[in-house]
């Protein structure tokens, strides 16, 4: 059965990696960008760089050196998912709701309410959309 090692950095995480060096500008931009964000100055961070250049390792060291406070969430884009532009965000919903394959459409809705009110009452008329987004349709449609 599928295990919670999703990516080859993952597999080799458990096996070990090699030393993280030469990154120190870019692991200081991502902790600034950091920082911003626990100021209450929200903020997105693109990484991008040809294949094999050390993009998933750089995020990974990232969120390693997370303080313990902070919710880190991750999503992974995977080329059978192109046709699904929001892929990424839906599996970045079921993950920070903590969703699983084996929750029936019942369970799915009462975890995303449960997370999204507790952020914030006012997002309670985003729930059709994300119950759509999510497969969780609501009860009455």
């Amino acid at each position: 059965g599928l295990g919670p090692l999703r990516t080859r950095l993952q597999v080799s995480a458990s096996r070990g990696l090699a030393r993280f060096v030469g990154r120190a500008r870019e692991l200081e931009q991502l902790r600034e960008a950091r920082a911003r964000a626990q100021a209450g100055h929200g903020q997105i961070v693109g990484v991008v760089g040809e294949p094999g250049v050390g993009k998933s390792r750089l995020c990974l060291e990232f969120k390693q050196l997370a303080p313990r406070h902070c919710l880190v969430l991750e999503t992974f884009s995977v080329s059978h998912g192109k046709a699904y532009p929001y892929l990424p965000l839906i599996e970045l919903l079921r993950n920070y709701c903590e969703i699983t394959a084996q929750d029936d459409e019942r369970r799915r809705r009462e975890k995303l309410t449960g997370k999204i009110l507790t952020l914030d009452r006012a997002l309670e008329d985003t729930l059709p959309y994300l119950f759509h987004l999510l497969g969780a349709a609501e009860p009455n449609s």
